[in-house]
C-alpha cells in the first residue's frame, strides 16, 4: 500500500505541475491518505509545483482545498517566489491569492536555484538567493514589482537581501531593468524611505562588460545600459558624492575604466549625457535660492572636470587608467575631450611621490602584445625616459619594463631612443646606496634572493673542505655553479602538478648576436657579490655562447 500511495503522490505533482486540475482533485477526492499539503521526495507541495509552471486554475484549486503557501523547501523557496512564472494579466490575482492564504512577501531563499536542464554559472540562469521581489527583478517583471510593494509595509522589500548578496535595487541596476528600478525608487520616495543613488550607479557600472549585457538583454543591450544610466543621471543632478563613486575618492569615469567597461566611459563622453546633464543642472537652478546652493560640480555624478580629476590611492586620472587598460579607441577619446597626457601618478613603491607617466602606467601592466599605444603616448608629448625636473630618482619605463618581461615593449622604447645607462637609486622594491644603471638594478634584482640562500652552503665547514667538487654543480658535464648562472636559459622547465613539462620561454632575439662567454652571461644574470663568491673558486672555462 505504501508504494501504491508514493506512486500517486509523483503523479498527483506531475498532474499540478503539468496544469491537470481535475486530476488533482480526483486524487485528492479518491486517496484520503493523501493530504493537499504532502511533500514530493524534494520537499515540494503541490501548490509549489503547479505556481513554478504556472497554472492559476491549479493553485486556485490547491487554496480552496486548504493548501498552506507558507510550506518552503529546504532552500526557502515558496510558492509566491514563483509569481514569475504567471504572465501579467494573472501574475496579481494569483498573488493576492497566496498572500491571502498566509504566503510571506519576505520569505528569502538560501542558494541560487537553477532548474535548467544545462545549468551554467550565468546569472541570468540562475535565480538569486532573496525574496520574490528579487526574483521579479531577474526576470525584469516591473507588474510583479509594484504588486509586492502594494502590500502594507512592503517598502523594505526594496533593501531586504541574503548574505553576501546585492540588494534588489543593486540587481535591478546591475541587469540594466530600469522600470524594476524605477519602481521601487518611487515606492521608497511615497514612503519616505532614505536611501542613496550610489550603490545603484556603481551596480550599473559594474553590470555594464559587454558579455554580460548581451547574454541578459540581447540586441537590446545598449538601449537597456542607456535607459538605466539616463534614469540615475536624471535622479541625481542634485546629488553630491563627496566620497566618490565605485570607490573611496573614485570619479563615476574612472571607475567605470577601472571596471574595463569602455561602453559607460563613452556614454559619459557623448554629446547626448552633456546635453542631459547640462539641462538637469538648468532645471536645478531655476528652483533653487541661491547658486552657493548649487551642488559642488566636482562632487556630482559626472564632469568635464572629472577627465582630469586625479583618483584613488593612485592618483591616477581616467586617461592614465585607460592607459594601464591599454584601450586605443578611448584613450583617442579622453584626448578629443582634453585629457591631460602630461598627467602624473603616485608611484606605486613611494606613496610620497607622484611622479609616474603614461609610459610607466603602460610599462608597469606588462603590455607586451599589442605596444601601439605606446607611440600614440610618445607622440601626445611623453619624452621615452620620462624624467621629471622635480624628482632625480625615478626609474625610466624601459626598467619598469624590462622588470616585468615586456621585451617587445622595452625594444620598442630602445628603438626611440631610451636611454640604457639612465641611472637611479630606486626601482621597484629595491634602493641603491648609489645611482644606478638599468642593467646595474637587473643585476641587483636577479642576485638578490640569491646570496642569502647561497650564504648559508658558503658558510658550513664542509663548503671550505671540499671547495673543488663543491661547485662543480652538474658532475656528468662538469658544470660550474658559474656556468648554470650563463646557461640559465637552457635545460630548465616549469614543473606542473599534472606531471609534465614544458620548456620555459626565453626571449632569445633579444640576446646580442655578438659572442658572449660564461663570464659575460653570468655577470647579466649575478651581482657582483654572487661573482664574488664563485669566481675566485672554481676554473672558468670559456664557453661559446651558442653552448650557453
Amino acid at each position: 500500500m505504501d508504494l501504491v500511495i508514493m506512486r500517486v503522490d509523483v503523479v498527483r505533482h506531475m498532474a499540478a505541475s503539468c496544469g491537470y486540475p481535475r486530476a488533482v482533485e480526483a486524487l485528492l477526492d479518491n486517496f484520503p491518505s493523501l493530504t493537499v499539503d504532502q511533500l514530493n521526495d524534494v520537499g515540494e507541495t503541490p501548490l509549489l509545483s503547479a505556481c513554478r509552471s504556472g497554472h492559476r486554475d491549479v493553485v486556485e484549486s490547491l487554496l480552496s482545498r486548504g493548501a498552506d503557501p507558507k510550506i518552503t523547501t529546504s532552500s526557502k523557496e515558496s510558492p509566491l517566489h514563483w509569481l514569475i512564472s504567471f504572465e501579467e494579466d494573472e501574475a496579481q490575482t494569483v498573488g493576492q491569492a497566496l498572500i491571502s492564504a498566509g504566503a510571506d512577501v519576505k520569505s528569502l531563499t538560501t542558494k541560487q536555484i537553477n532548474y535548467s536542464a544545462f545549468p551554467s554559472g550565468i546569472d541570468i540562469d540562475n535565480l538569486p538567493p532573496g525574496t520574490p521581489l528579487t526574483w521579479a527583478v531577474h526576470h525584469d517583471r516591473p507588474d510583479i514589482i509594484k504588486f509586492l510593494l502594494s502590500q502594507p509595509e512592503s517598502v523594505q522589500l526594496c533593501v531586504i537581501k541574503a548574505p553576501n548578496n546585492p540588494t534588489p535595487l543593486e540587481w535591478a541596476a546591475q541587469y540594466h531593468h530600469r522600470h524594476c528600478l524605477e519602481a521601487m525608487i518611487d515606492a521608497m520616495k511615497a514612503q519616505r524611505f532614505n536611501f542613496t543613488y550610489q550603490e545603484f550607479l556603481k551596480a550599473a557600472v559594474h553590470g555594464a562588460d559587454m558579455f554580460s549585457m548581451i547574454f541578459r538583454n540581447g540586441v537590446q543591450y545598449l538601449e537597456r545600459m542607456k535607459n538605466t544610466l539616463d534614469y540615475l543621471l536624471e535622479e541625481t543632478h542634485g546629488a553630491s558624492f563627496a566620497t566618490g563613486l565605485g570607490g573611496f575618492g573614485y570619479t563615476l569615469l574612472y571607475y567605470a575604466i577601472s571596471e574595463g567597461n569602455d561602453l559607460v566611459a563613452k556614454y559619459l563622453l557623448a554629446p547626448e549625457t552633456e546635453a542631459l546633464l547640462r539641462a538637469g543642472r538648468e532645471r536645478l537652478r531655476a528652483v533653487v535660492n541661491d547658486e552657493d546652493d548649487m551642488p559642488i560640480r566636482q562632487y556630482g555624478v559626472f564632469s568635464e572636470e572629472h577627465i582630469n580629476n586625479p583618483c584613488g590611492i593612485e592618483q591616477r586620472t581616467s586617461l592614465l587608467e585607460c592607459i594601464r587598460w591599454n584601450r586605443h579607441e578611448l584613450f583617442d577619446l579622453l584626448i578629443s575631450r582634453g585629457a591631460d597626457i602630461h598627467a602624473r601618478s603616485r608611484n606605486p613603491f613611494d606613496g610620497s611621490r607622484t611622479n609616474w607617466t603614461a609610459l610607466h602606467a603602460f610599462a608597469y601592466a606588462a603590455h607586451d602584445s599589442d605596444i601601439t599605444l605606446v607611440r600614440k603616448i610618445i607622440e601626445a608629448g611623453i619624452e621615452v625616459d620620462a624624467q621629471s625636473d622635480e624628482s632625480a630618482d625615478l626609474e625610466t619605463p624601459l626598467l619598469v619594463a624590462l622588470k616585468n618581461n615586456a621585451f617587445n615593449l622595452a625594444q620598442e622604447l630602445l628603438g626611440r631612443g631610451a636611454n640604457i645607462n639612465a641611472a637611479c637609486n630606486s626601482s621597484g622594491f629595491i634602493t641603491l646606496e648609489q645611482p644606478t644603471t638599468v642593467l646595474g638594478h637587473l643585476v641587483v634584482a636577479a642576485a638578490r634572493g640569491s646570496i642569502a640562500r647561497m650564504q648559508v652552503l658558503f658558510n658550513q665547514p664542509q663548503a671550505a673542505q671540499h671547495r673543488a667538487t663543491m661547485f662543480v654543480v652538474e658532475p656528468q658535464r662538469q658544470l660550474t655553479a658559474f656556468h648554470i648562472a650563463a646557461r640559465a636559459h637552457k635545460g630548465v622547465f616549469d614543473r606542473i602538478p599534472d606531471g609534465k613539462s614544458s620548456p620555459v620561454p626565453y626571449q632569445r632575439n633579444h640576446i646580442s648576436a655578438h659572442p658572449m662567454n660564461s663570464s659575460m652571461l653570468g655577470l647579466a644574470r649575478l651581482s657582483s657579490v654572487v661573482a664574488r663568491y664563485i669566481w675566485p673558486l672554481t676554473p672558468l672555462t670559456s664557453v661559446p655562447s651558442n653552448y650557453c
